[in-house]
């Protein structure tokens, strides 16, 4: 290869070498000399580091929600209506009830019916009278309206 056609290639290769430092892939360059002249090399400066960023806070982990809790006895032996166990009604009583954010019920629903109207709809009044929950909680702890699913077994007294 001549003389000029290697003064061609290291021609491009330096253009290349400068379209990337254009293109903002800097050269390496070395620091600035301190001490010393042409003829002995001297030390070199370092930049300096810039202070360390204060490290941001951990947030708090985020908990598992939670589901509202009863907290008081719903029914007792003394709740049966006369009336009821005179007819022989008797059974389970599956109910839904929506829970506000200070655990109050705010509405009873029946999903599963003991077969006699008037238990089912004693059971709810019960609720809506007594019954007291502990609130559901979200991811953050907050307390948040919820709905539970709870069952009442109905089973006539035999003193």
């Amino acid at each position: 290869m001549s003389l000029t056609a290697h003064s061609t290639q290291l021609a491009r290769i330096l253009a290349i070498l400068g379209a990337l430092t254009v293109t903002g892939v800097a050269a390496q360059t070395a620091p600035p000399r301190t001490t010393g002249d042409g003829n002995r090399p001297g030390g070199f400066v370092t930049a300096p580091l810039p202070a360390p960023s204060r490290p941001k806070p951990i947030p708090k982990p985020l908990r598992a929600a939670t589901p509202p809790k009863l907290l008081t006895a719903l029914v007792g032996p003394e709740d049966y209506p006369i009336q009821l166990i005179r007819e022989g009604a008797q059974g389970r009583v599956g109910f839904q009830v929506r829970v506000s954010p200070d655990g109050a019920p705010l509405q009873c629903e029946i999903y599963q019916s003991s077969g006699y109207p008037m238990l089912d709809a004693h059971s709810c009044t019960l609720v809506m009278q007594r019954a007291r929950f502990e609130p559901a909680r979200d991811e953050k702890g907050d307390a948040v309206r919820s709905q539970v699913r709870l069952m009442v077994a109905w089973v006539i007294p035999t003193d």
